[in-house]
């Protein structure tokens, strides 16, 4: 065989491994995404349409009557929603400030204890937050703070896995940056605030994206510390909105579940690049 002939094949053979993972990743998607489309085309339809024995994929008649129940009662439905942005806003935020130079202390500095800690973060990162929950809420109850949304912003600012995977990102950069700021006079701190902190937007915007994603969606620590409609949260005020809204009309709670998935797919979007950067640097598999 040539030298033309092997190269011919071996490009064919590309051409038809990269076709294969492309029918793969789109299979994938179809799976992942066909219970979103669903949804969102189940609150689009009619009550006769959606009640027939045999559903349809696509709408024969496009429907907004759930849409108009959920904005018709948006004094519930709203300030639900308006308790969710509040605390996937707050929360991811003060985590950030909370977490970030934690992890750049973890990373770079060198104290006593450092490895003690780092273990001490390793295992609570391997029992999971219902474990805790029960001395939280007896901590709040003390604290007078069940039925507010400053508890939950309380419990959410402090996260162990975000601490570990910035610190991860913090050991990837080079030694050289921080050794120059250094000889230009910084200390550990001007070195955190004037070049660690500007450089690490990347990993502060993945870890706000994933922090937004979790708290929008969180139930179980809402649901035990608000317990009063007014301060529910969306996720747990759900169960109120379709007993209120589809007792008549059950799109309408295909219609609500539609919104409330908005938030999470616009912030995804506007920070999808900087998330898979921030991924792919701290070498963390997701």
């Amino acid at each position: 065989m040539t030298k033309n002939s092997k190269l011919k094949l071996k490009k064919c053979n590309n051409t038809t491994l990269n076709v294969l993972r492309f029918i793969f990743g789109a299979l994938i998607c179809i799976v992942m995404l066909f219970p979103f489309y669903f949804m969102v085309i189940s609150s689009l339809k009619t009550m006769t349409e959606y009640t027939a024995a045999v559903p349809t994929l696509i709408p024969h008649e496009i429907s907004l009557d759930g849409y108009k129940l959920v904005f018709s009662n948006m004094e519930v439905f709203g300030k639900m929603f308006l308790n969710s942005l509040t605390l996937a806003i707050v929360i991811p935020v003060l985590q950030t400030i909370v977490c970030l130079p934690c992890a750049y202390a973890l990373a770079r500095l060198n104290f006593k204890g450092k490895q003690f800690i780092f273990i001490l973060l390793i295992c609570a990162m391997m029992f999971p937050g219902q474990l805790t929950i029960i001395q939280n809420f007896s901590t709040m109850v003390e604290l007078q703070l069940v039925n507010k949304l400053s508890s939950v912003i309380l419990l959410g600012i402090y996260s162990s896995g975000a601490i570990f995977m910035m610190r991860q990102y913090f050991i990837g950069l080079p030694k050289e940056l921080e050794e120059a700021a250094k000889m230009d006079g910084c200390n550990a701190f001007l070195s955190f605030i004037y070049v660690a902190a500007p450089i690490s937007l990347p990993i502060v915007s993945t870890n706000l994206v994933l922090c937004f994603n979790g708290v929008w969606g969180d139930f179980f620590g809402p649901m035990l510390l608000l317990k009063k409609r007014e301060v529910m949260t969306l996720p747990v005020g759900m169960k109120y909105i379709m007993g209120q809204l589809g007792s008549t009309t059950p799109t309408a709670n295909l219609a609500a579940l539609t919104v409330m998935c908005i938030p999470v797919i616009i912030f995804f979007f506007i920070f999808r690049k900087k998330l898979i950067g921030g991924i792919a640097n701290t070498g963390i598999k997701m």
